[in-house]
């Protein structure tokens, strides 16, 4: 694939398609729907991408059976990676080691409804352009850990829902200077010391702010956590849902 500038739908429907491996692709601007509705169960992309990739927007949507998926050393370009990976509902293992994330400016629903995966390691690679967020880890239930300290907080302008049913995540990291409303109530497990740490992430001198928690999480909060968040600006809501 090294002369190739488009593999939009490549693969897309190939239901007995089992695994594939791209490599190089230097030139390529865009992935959109490369392995779309697909039977693919391992996606292999090492090294490729490339510096003029523009879209991976529905890469491998509704790949049902894609259980991992490798992006060792993926060069993202300044790609829109909305729906990339949503009703992935099989896929556990993403591996993001080395890859160049830093121009990624969407992740709408991103991971959208891929309930059996375990991690989102972004490791240390920055995501310091992504303006929408909504929706990126909803309906991830199996999600324990979560660390978004790498994204760039003040680029997010849309967020909302973007944790939406992560009912499992125990440990949440939150770049410090987080300036959107959040809303964390589908996080029933969520430890006090993952607050005690996104209290002092949230930004100072915020106005018409909010961050939700679950009622049962909420009551627990020491008061010394909730008086830092609000000394900061932030009104503070519960919900159960």
């Amino acid at each position: 694939f090294l002369t190739a500038t488009s593999l939009r739908g490549m693969c897309s429907n190939c239901t007995s398609l089992l695994a594939f491996t791209i490599g190089r692709t230097p030139v390529c601007t865009t992935m959109a729907e490369t392995f779309t509705n697909s039977g693919v169960t391992l996606i292999d992309l090492t090294g490729s991408g490339g510096a003029g990739l523009t879209t991976m927007v529905r890469f491998a949507e509704n790949c049902k059976s894609l259980e991992a998926l490798n992006l060792t050393n993926f060069n993202f370009g300044k790609s829109d990676c909305s729906l990339m990976l949503s009703g992935c509902v099989s896929l556990k293992y993403l591996t993001l080691k080395g890859a160049k994330t830093e121009g990624i400016y969407a992740c709408h629903k991103m991971f959208y409804n891929c309930e059996k995966l375990v991690t989102v390691d972004f490791g240390t690679t920055s995501v310091p352009a992504t303006r929408n967020s909504e929706y990126m880890f909803d309906g991830c239930k199996a999600l324990t850990t979560l660390d978004v300290s790498t994204f760039l907080p003040a680029s997010i302008q849309y967020c909302y829902k973007i944790f939406a049913n992560c009912t499992s995540i125990k440990s949440l990291a939150l770049p410090t200077g987080w300036t959107s409303t959040v809303d964390l109530g589908y996080m029933v497990a969520l430890s006090q010391s993952s607050i005690a740490a996104i209290a002092t992430a949230l930004a100072s001198g915020v106005k018409d702010r909010v961050i939700t928690f679950d009622a049962t999480i909420y009551a627990a909060i020491p008061a010394t956590v909730l008086t830092t968040i609000s000394d900061k600006g932030w009104t503070v809501s519960t919900v159960t849902y």
